[in-house]
C-alpha cells in the first residue's frame, strides 16, 4: 500500500502488524511523493507501537539538493512513534547505479522477515509447480481461436521522417537519428516535453529466443493427466489435424504464430500462471512486444536460483551418479558462473554478477551458450538412460521474465512551429561488453528501423517542468551533451520565432559538447542562429585527434567571469541536459565560478544554486534520473486493471475456473 494508507499509522496498532517495510524516494528539492504526502502532513502521537519493528529504503540522487530527504525524514518519523527499527536506513543513489543496494536491501529484508518455511532453501522440492502451453483449440466452424485471441497495441502515431544526422553515420558505425511523428490523437505538446515509446524486439532477435526452443516447440504433444506432468515433460493440448504432421519446422511455425494460455499444476489443482501478460496471445506477439529479453544485475541473483533449482531436478535423477554429472565440462562451467553469485557469503558477487552480464547481455546469448544443458535431454544424451526431458521448459521461463519497459526521449522540436508533428533526437545504441559480445539498443534500433510514411509506432506525450522562462528578455544559459541538445533545439525555435514576431530575446549562451566536428548535431541550423544574433556557441570537442579533451564543463569555466556574473543575474535560467555525471559536473564548475569570480565560500556558491533551483531557474533533463511520476503511475495503474481483470475472470464464480485434468 502506499504511505497515504497508512497516515497517523492507525493501521499499525487496529491490524497488530509486526514488521513495517518502507520504499520512499525524494522529488524536487527534497519533497516527499505524491502517495505520501497525507502521512507526511499527519502528526503521529505516542502510538505505544513498540511491538511494531520498521525499515526504510530511500531512494535518491545525489545530482539533486537534500538527497533521499523523504525516505531520511520518514526513517525519523517512524523512530519517533515508538517503532523499533530492525534495519539502518539504506540510501540507494541513482547515479552511482541504485540496483545492487536496493538488492542487498532485499536479500537482507527477506533474510531478517521470513519464516525458514519461506526461505527459498527450505522450500519443499517434492511436487513442486510446473507451469504448461494450453494451444487455443479449433472452434466448431473449424477455425482456431488465434484471431479472437489479445492483440498486440495498435501503434498510432505514422513515422513522417527518420534522418541520420551524423555525416559518416550508418549501421556499421555511430548514428545519432532525427524522427519526426504525427502527433498522436487527442493529444497536443509544449516545448521541452517528452514521449514515452512502447518499442518491441526486433523479428530476429524474437525467432533467435523461440528457436532456442524448437526440440520442444517442434513435436506434437498429447493430453496428460496433471499427475503425470511432474515426471514428464509438460504436454499441452493440439489442434485437431496435427497428429499427422510429423514435420517438426512446421509444427515449430504454426506453434509460433498460435495462441496459448499458460496453466500451472500444483497440488492437484490447475490454475491460469500468473503472468503479466494477458492470454490467450499469439506466441511470437508476446515475445516481440511484451518481454524484456536482456538480463539486468538486478535480476542476476534470481534467475540463477531459479537454472539452479532446474539443474538440480533435472540430475536428481541419476541417483548414485549424480557425482559423474557435476563432472561434467558444461555443468561444470555453469555452476562456477552461478557459485559465486547466488552464494549470498560471496565477497565477489557483484563482480561476478557484472562478469555474467557482459558475457551473457541477453537470455537469447544465455540460452544458445547453454542449449545442450538446459533445452536438450542431457540425461539421455549423456548417460546410459532414460532422461525426463529438458531442464527448462518455455512456459517456466516465460512465467519469470520481465515485462519490456516502455522507454522516454526528449522531443527536439518547436511546439509553436510544428504542432501536429514531434521529433527527438536519438543516439543509436550499438556497443560490445567487456567481454565483447555485441549488444544493439532495443527502442533505439526499433525506432532507427521505422520506414516513414508506413510505419507507425506507440507513443504518448509527456507533460515536463522544462520550459523557457515566461519573461522572454530573461539571459539563459544551454547546456547540452550528444543528444542532449534535443530540447535546446525547440527551445532555439521558439526564441527564433519569437524575434522575427518582433520580441526582445536576450542572447543564449550555448554549451554544446560532442566528439569531433562529425558528430557536430544541427550544425547548420544553430551556426545560422549564431550568425543572426541568437546565440553564443561554446564548442567543446573531446576526441580531436592530438587535441585535449575539452567537455561542456572546461568551456562553462572558460567563459569565466562572464558566466559568474549570469550566474548571478536574478533573471539568469540555466538548462542542462544529458549525461547525469556530465549535470554534476556543471554543478561543481558553477560552484568553482562563483568562488573564483564572486569571492563566494562553496557553502554560499552551493546555497545560490540550490535556491536557482527552488526557484525553476535551474532545470535539469538527465538521463536516468528525471521521474514521470504521473505518467509511471498511469502505467502500473494500467497494468494492475489488467491483471486485476485477468484474475477476476479466472476466479469469477468460485471453485468452478479451479480445473482437474
Amino acid at each position: 500500500m502506499t504511505l497515504n494508507e497508512v497516515k497517523g499509522l492507525d493501521i499499525i496498532t487496529r491490524r497488530h502488524i509486526t514488521h513495517l517495510i518502507c520504499v520512499c524516494s525524494t522529488f524536487g528539492i527534497g519533497s516527499a511523493p505524491s502517495n505520501a504526502k497525507k502521512f507526511f502532513d499527519t502528526t503521529i502521537s505516542n502510538m505505544k507501537a513498540t511491538g511494531t519493528k520498521f525499515a526504510v529504503l530511500a531512494l535518491g540522487s545525489t545530482i539533486y539538493p537534500n538527497f533521499c530527504r523523504a525516505g531520511i525524514r520518514l526513517d525519523r518519523t517512524l523512530d519517533d512513534s515508538g517503532m523499533e527499527r530492525f534495519m539502518t536506513l539504506t540510501r540507494a543513489d541513482s547515479v552511482d547505479g541504485a540496483d545492487n543496494t536496493i538488492e542487498n536491501w532485499l536479500h537482507h529484508i527477506k533474510d531478517r522477515i521470513l519464516p525458514p518455511s519461506l526461505q527459498n532453501e527450505h522450500l519443499p522440492r517434492n511436487e513442486p509447480p510446473v507451469n504448461q502451453f494450453v494451444w487455443e483449440e479449433a472452434n466448431e466452424v473449424g477455425k482456431t481461436k488465434d484471431e479472437t485471441a489479445n492483440e498486440p497495441e495498435i501503434a498510432t502515431s505514422l513515422c513522417l521522417s527518420n534522418e541520420e544526422l551524423l555525416k559518416q553515420g550508418g549501421k556499421d558505425s555511430r548514428s545519432i537519428r532525427k524522427i519526426t511523428f504525427e502527433v498522436p490523437e487527442g493529444s497536443s505538446y509544449e516545448s521541452g516535453d517528452h514521449i514515452l515509446v512502447k518499442p518491441v524486439n526486433s523479428d530476429a532477435m524474437t525467432t533467435r529466443f523461440l528457436k532456442c526452443f524448437q526440440k520442444e516447440l517442434g513435436k506434437e504433444e498429447t493430453r496428460m493427466p496433471w499427475w503425470n506432468s511432474f515426471v514428464c515433460e509438460s504436454k499441452a493440448r493440439c489442434t485437431p489435424g496435427e497428429e499427422d504432421d510429423s514435420d517438426s519446422d512446421t509444427i515449430f511455425e504454426r506453434k509460433c504464430r498460435k495462441s496459448f494460455e499458460i496453466e500451472c499444476v500444483e497440488g492437484g489443482n490447475v490454475n491460469l500462471a500468473d503472468v503479466f501478460f494477458e492470454t490467450p496471445a499469439c506466441l511470437f506477439d508476446v515475445v516481440r512486444s511484451q518481454l524484456d529479453l536482456s538480463i539486468k544485475h538486478k535480476d542476476v541473483v534470481e534467475l540463477m536460483k531459479v537454472l539452479q533449482t532446474c539443474l538440480d531436478s533435472m540430475l536428481d535423477c541419476l541417483g548414485d551418479d549424480e557425482g559423474c554429472a557435476w563432472k561434467h565440462p558444461i555443468v561444470a562451467e555453469f555452476i562456477g558462473l552461478s557459485y559465486p553469485i547466488v552464494e549470498d557469503s560471496s565477497n565477489g558477487k557483484t563482480k561476478s554478477i557484472e562478469t555474467m552480464v557482459a558475457r551473457f547481455p541477453t537470455m537469447v546469448n544465455f540460452l544458445e551458450y547453454f542449449q545442450a544443458l538446459f533445452l536438450e535431454d542431457f540425461i539421455a544424451q549423456n548417460f546410459a538412460i532414460e532422461g525426463i526431458g529438458p531442464a527448462l521448459k518455455l512456459p517456466e521461463l516465460l512465467v519469470i521474465m520481465p515485462r519490456l519497459q516502455s522507454r522516454f526521449y526528449s522531443i527536439s522540436s518547436s511546439a509553436q512551429t510544428s504542432p501536429d508533428k514531434i521529433s527527438i533526437t536519438m543516439g543509436v545504441l550499438k556497443t560490445t561488453t567487456s567481454k565483447r559480445v555485441p549488444i544493439e539498443g532495443v527502442c533505439s534500433h526499433y525506432l532507427a528501423g521505422l520506414r516513414p510514411g508506413v510505419d507507425r509506432a506507440n507513443i504518448q506525450v509527456v507533460k515536463s517542468s522544462f520550459r523557457l522562462p515566461e519573461d522572454k528578455k530573461s539571459p539563459i544559459i544551454m547546456v547540452g551533451s550528444g543528444t542532449g541538445i534535443s530540447p535546446m533545439m525547440g527551445f532555439m525555435e521558439d526564441c527564433h520565432l519569437g524575434r522575427q514576431d518582433g520580441h526582445t530575446i536576450a542572447a543564449i549562451n550555448l554549451f554544446f559538447g560532442c566528439r569531433t566536428n562529425n558528430d557536430f548535431i544541427y550544425k547548420d541550423v544553430i551556426k545560422k542562429y549564431e550568425s543572426d544574433g541568437l546565440l553564443n556557441l561554446h564548442l567543446a570537442l573531446s576526441r580531436v585527434p592530438n587535441g585535449p579533451k575539452t567537455y561542456v564543463q572546461n568551456r562553462l569555466v572558460d567563459m569565466g567571469l562572464a558566466a559568474s556574473e549570469l550566474l548571478m543575474n536574478r533573471d539568469t535560467h540555466l538548462y542542462v541536459c544529458g549525461d547525469a555525471r556530465m549535470a554534476n559536473s556543471c554543478f561543481e564548475a558553477s560552484v568553482e565560478l562563483l568562488r573564483n569570480h564572486q569571492a563566494m565560500s562553496r557553502v554560499k556558491a552551493v546555497k545560490h544554486l540550490l535556491d536557482m533551483r527552488v526557484e525553476g531557474r535551474w532545470q535539469m533533463d538527465v538521463w536516468d534520473i528525471v521521474s514521470h511520476y504521473d505518467k509511471s503511475k498511469e502505467i502500473v495503474e494500467e497494468n494492475a486493471k489488467k491483471a486485476a481483470k485477468i484474475w477476476l475472470n479466472r476466479f469469477k464464480g468460485g471453485d468452478q475456473y479451479t480445473r482437474l485434468e
